[in-house]
């Protein structure tokens, strides 16, 4: 269901340092493949691509699944497992992965959860035209 602009994760595509560190073995050719023939090396930082390359369309625990295979579209993402030292967020990649009802369960629950997250408004807080700038003084 969620999608990533091309800008996201272009560089470790067409990075050979990065091609490296995340696939020294060179086992996921084919979803580097797939990723290049949706993000050219230039003109398509804001083409769109899946979270979630094998459901794209569905909400669902695949997301996780990827993430275990190696699969992950973001840096961010591929950092969960690679470097989990303690192996405490790779077991709860697991556990996701393996039980969708699980995951929906606990989906639900962050959702209550941020939806009792109270909004600050006026002098404690504000709403931003852009999310990725704070609003210009006296806007």
């Amino acid at each position: 269901m969620g999608k990533a602009r091309c800008l996201s994760f272009k560089q470790r595509l067409y990075d050979e340092n990065q091609i490296e560190r995340h696939d020294k073995y060179k086992r996921y050719t084919t979803f580097q493949k797939i990723l290049h023939s949706i993000c050219k090396q230039s003109g398509t930082d804001n083409v769109l691509a899946p979270l979630d390359s094998r459901t794209p369309a569905r909400f669902d625990n695949h997301y996780f699944i990827n993430l275990l295979e190696g699969y992950g579209l973001l840096g961010s993402d591929n950092v969960l497992i690679n470097e989990d030292q303690e192996g405490d967020i790779t077991k709860q990649l697991w556990a996701y992965a393996s039980d969708q009802e699980l995951f929906f369960a606990s989906f639900v629950k962050s959702i209550i959860k941020m939806g009792n997250i109270n909004v600050l408004t006026g002098n404690e807080g504000e709403i931003r035209r852009n999310c990725r700038f704070v609003n210009p003084l006296g806007s």
